[in-house]
């Protein structure tokens, strides 16, 4: 796995893809979206939290 300080969301990025995320939520029918430091974004879905394909984990100092 890659270190997420390297690979995670920055907070300039953040506005643009938390539009992504959001809209992939309402899509799947997620009633949830968790979003933690050094973890990446996941939806609960039908009570279970399921990964989002693809997605890097945020830099610590964008979710606190």
């Amino acid at each position: 796995m890659s270190d997420p300080q390297s690979t995670g969301i920055t907070d300039r990025q953040l506005t643009p893809h938390l539009e992504k995320i959001l809209n992939f939520a309402i899509e799947q029918g997620a009633s949830d979206v968790h979003l933690r430091p050094s973890v990446p974004p996941v939806v609960r879905i039908d009570g279970a939290l399921r990964s989002i394909p693809g997605e890097a984990p945020y830099a610590d100092n964008v979710v606190q």
